[in-house]
């Protein structure tokens, strides 16, 4: 068995290596791991405060096809949407779309150079979400069989 992944840990170095909130969600649009490095518009605010998604942020999602991405997409500043410009990777493990990161850039900041670590924190939180499927799933089991 591995280790299991501290993706708070991950996410928090992150986010201050690079200087710019994270946010990583499921594919229900529920926020699992964040880190917040400076200010934040609404949206994420909202986000993490209320745990949920507000329908004008959701919409982002398929205005701009991210669940067809394989790598990073940055979207730019939506007032409608309480949002400012930021990027987005998605969370995959293999083909199956699992959820998004998500990083607030409003002046265009994060580099090129950032980008690979932002695809390498999308896997781990990929293969976390996994693992942690996995172990419910076997909990379940384990339950049942009693």
């Amino acid at each position: 068995m591995t280790e299991p992944i501290d993706m708070q840990a991950t996410v928090d170095r992150l986010a201050a290596a690079i200087g710019h909130s994270l946010l990583i969600e499921d594919l229900d649009q529920y926020p699992v791991w964040w880190c917040t490095v400076g200010p934040v518009d609404r949206t994420r605010m909202r986000t993490i405060l209320n745990r949920h998604v507000h329908p004008a942020a959701a919409a982002v999602i398929e205005r701009f096809k991210l669940t067809g991405a394989v790598g990073p997409v940055r979207t730019p500043t939506m007032p409608d949407a309480d949002m400012w410009a930021r990027w987005c990777v998605p969370v995959r493990q293999g083909d199956r779309l699992l959820g998004f990161l998500w990083v607030l850039d409003p002046d265009g900041t994060v580099a090129e150079a950032d980008l690979p670590a932002l695809v390498e924190c999308a896997e781990l939180a990929g293969e976390a979400m996994v693992n942690a499927q996995h172990a419910v799933e076997d909990r379940t089991r384990r339950r049942d069989e009693l």
